[in-house]
Formats: structure tokens, C-alpha cells, sequence
């Protein structure tokens, strides 16, 4: 059986081939040859692969390397990914575990709150220290927990989900500019995706 020296087009490995097969297929036009099945693979796939871009998680802000296509990571980790894609639904389930363990656990319901809440508000922590702010999340005042507190401003920041346009909920911020403007604080709303992170560079705290 006579061979032939080639080197594959895709890794420029030499090998060898059957002359006879390598005539037939010059015969059909075909002058490109690989040396097994699977440089063949990658070849032929190679215009089909996406390429890899950079994000930055939106939950610990690290950067990571993702193809760039319709699946593309939004999240660098799996912990990440599930702190910050909790759905409306998921939160809510969470803070009646909040409220249940703070009953069991004797810890009030605003320290609950704090540690459930804490991933979407992880950027808002950020710029504020950075601006040397006096602040505290889910601060209580009377009967009324409120998101955001800064206290030298006594200004109240309630970030606001899509479900902040019910009657039932409509009547409970209600109360709540009620009894900030009493003691002499006022609120500040600030419409959110509440299924994400909260980026506080989106928002002029004033």
C-alpha cells in the first residue's frame, strides 16, 4: 500500500495517508486533509464557536471570562448566581423565614431582615462608605422597618420592586412617610428591579 506525506490543517501534525484515498479525494476538489476525526471536528466547528468576552459579576464585582452567546454567565459562580437571581416570590418566602427565626431565635425582626437582605445591597454599601455616610439598612422606626436609613441626613431610601403599586402596599408606605415625617425624617423613593443587585451608581442619594 503506497502512502503519501501530508501535514493536517488544523494542528500541522505530519502524517500519513493512502495515495489512493488522497488521489479520489483530489479528484472531488478537495485539497485540505487532517490528520484524525477529531481535528477534522474542531475545523469544521471552529466559525461556529462564540467568542469569549469579559463580564463583571454583579454580585462580588470579579471579573470572568464567558462565551458570548444567548447562554451567557451572568454570574462568575453558582453561590452568586443564586444571591442574586432570588425571585419575588423567593424573597418573600425569605423574609417570613427571617421573621419566624427572629421569634425562635429572639433577635428582632430588623436584624432578620439585615442578614437576608444583605447580598442586593452590597454596591449601596460600597459607594455610601466610600462617601464616609452614617447609615443602616432595614432600620426601625415605631412599628415601620425602613431600607435605607442615613442618619445625619435623617433621610429614609425605600427601594421599591414592581409590587410597590398594590392597594395593600400603596397604604403601608403611606403609613411609613407618616411616621418618618412625625419624627422629622423624610423618605426618598427609589423604583428597583428587587430580583437583582441594587447598583447605587444609578441613583443620586439627595
Amino acid at each position: 500500500m503506497k502512502t503519501i506525506d501530508l501535514e493536517c490543517n488544523w494542528c500541522n501534525k505530519p502524517f500519513k495517508k493512502e495515495l489512493k484515498e488522497v488521489v479520489r479525494q483530489w479528484k472531488k476538489g478537495r485539497d485540505v486533509f487532517y490528520c484524525s476525526s477529531s481535528c477534522a471536528g474542531n475545523k469544521g466547528n471552529y466559525h461556529r464557536k462564540s467568542p469569549v468576552i469579559e463580564k463583571i459579576c454583579p454580585v462580588c464585582d470579579k471579573t470572568f471570562e464567558t462565551k458570548m452567546n444567548s447562554h451567557e454567565a451572568t454570574f462568575c459562580s453558582r453561590s452568586c448566581a443564586s444571591a442574586g437571581s432570588v425571585t419575588e416570590y423567593r424573597r418573600y418566602k425569605a423574609r417570613q423565614a427571617g421573621l419566624a427565626s427572629a421569634k425562635n431565635n429572639l433577635i428582632s425582626p430588623e436584624e432578620a431582615l439585615k442578614k437576608r437582605e444583605a447580598w442586593k445591597y452590597i454596591n449601596v454599601k460600597k459607594c455610601l462608605e466610600s462617601l464616609n455616610e452614617n447609615f443602616e439598612f432595614e432600620y426601625r422606626m415605631e412599628d415601620c422597618i425602613y431600607d435605607l436609613a442615613l442618619m445625619d441626613r435623617k433621610l429614609f431610601i425605600e427601594f421599591d420592586g414592581p409590587d410597590h403599586d398594590g392597594p395593600v402596599q400603596i397604604e403601608r408606605d403611606s403609613l411609613k412617610n407618616k411616621v418618618a415625617n412625625k419624627n422629622g425624617w423624610q423618605v426618598k423613593r427609589i423604583a428597583v428591579d428587587s430580583n437583582s443587585v441594587i447598583n447605587i451608581d444609578n441613583y443620586l442619594l439627595k
